[in-house]
């Protein structure tokens, strides 16, 4: 009887550790998902900078040709 006592305390102390170890690899996803979405954020604001700017060089470019 003491054996199974002792087997269904680890499972429970097994079975938390492994939830709190879910929960921080969770909280880090989040973590990483969220930086990732700043960089992906900003790396298409850059892109579209760019496209006008070059956009603005092309119209310029057809302007002088054409004067």
């Amino acid at each position: 009887m003491q054996v199974c006592w002792r087997l269904i305390v680890a499972l429970v102390v097994t079975g938390r550790l492994h939830l709190k170890a879910a929960r921080e690899a969770r909280s880090m996803y989040d973590e990483l998902y969220q930086e990732f979405d700043r960089y992906r954020h900003s790396a298409v604001e850059r892109q579209i900078k760019l496209s006008r700017e070059l956009q603005d060089y092309r119209n310029r470019q057809a302007g002088l040709k054409s004067a």
